[in-house]
């Protein structure tokens, strides 16, 4: 088989076919404006996927919480009682509340209405949980979530033992809800977490019954509530405070935060949940 050159034309002697080639090719001058503009193009969709990226990394970016003790509970209320230190092993924390615009990702039927994306997702328990398993992740228990609140001293806020309304978003604030996550970040607790205190309530996982050494008389039916955390009044944004609501509704504005264990990755939770 034999080939014949030309210029720059390869013909096949055998099938009598020209081999193909491009323009610019042909021509030996490249074709610069449309490379330009394909450059253009390249490099502003890799901006836009950077951006993405970066929003959702840093919404949902998650602090380490030490081993360590804390203590926990109070003696401002009976069911707050005692007070004792508790063993906590290390854990990671969502540093904000769970968006309205990440939990879209989990359940694209759910509804915010256009400039309250990064605003808390306020769902029941049931919900909360749904999300925590598909992300890999948990709900905090109330200890894990009073330990990132506040701290190992025993504080009554996150920020301190005094409330300050500028801290955090509370009934006063006269904003009409809830706030963006991270509105706040002079109300950060030890840890670095924002928004323990104020704007909505968080759910954790676990349920509404007394701490161990409490003889208060106790709701029958606490088993089946579940404790939220971080509300809005002076009294009720203290780390120490405990509250309770039903799983399936939702009494007041209630969002929630994840947690994951040290080591565990998203696999091994999917794993664990398949077993389950």
């Amino acid at each position: 088989m034999s080939e014949i050159k030309i210029g720059s034309l390869v013909l096949d002697s055998s099938q009598a076919k020209p081999a193909r080639i491009s323009t610019e090719q042909s021509s030996g001058e490249p074709n610069t404006k449309k490379t330009i503009g394909e450059k253009i193009l390249r490099t502003a969709i890799c901006l836009l996927i950077c951006c993405v990226f970066v929003h959702i990394c840093a919404a949902s970016e998650m602090i380490l919480i030490p081993a360590g003790e804390a203590i926990i509970g109070s003696t401002v209320y009976k069911d707050e009682g005692p007070p004792r230190k508790v063993y906590v092993p290390a854990f990671y924390i969502d540093k904000y509340e769970v968006t309205a615009r990440e939990y879209r990702q989990f359940d694209p039927g759910y509804r915010v209405l256009p400039g309250h994306e990064d605003e808390p997702a306020l769902v029941n328990w049931y919900q909360a949980m749904a999300y925590a398993k598909w992300a890999g992740k948990r709900l905090p228990t109330e200890i894990e979530w009073e330990k990132a609140a506040r701290g190992t001293d025993g504080r009554e806020y996150p920020w301190g033992n005094e409330f300050d309304p500028s801290r955090c978003q509370n009934w006063k604030s006269n904003t009409g809800g809830v706030v963006n996550v991270g509105s706040y970040p002079e109300g950060v607790s030890p840890y670095g977490v924002h928004d323990m205190a104020g704007n909505a309530w968080e759910w954790t996982s676990s349920p509404y019954l007394p701490y161990p050494g409490n003889s208060d008389k106790w709701p029958e039916n606490g088993k089946y509530w579940r404790v939220i955390k971080g509300g809005r009044t002076d009294f009720s944004a203290r780390c120490a405070y405990r509250r309770f609501a039903l799983p399936i509704g939702i009494e007041a504005p209630v969002s929630f935060r994840c947690v994951k264990d040290v080591g565990v990755t998203r696999e091994d939770s999917a794993t664990n949940l398949l077993e389950d």
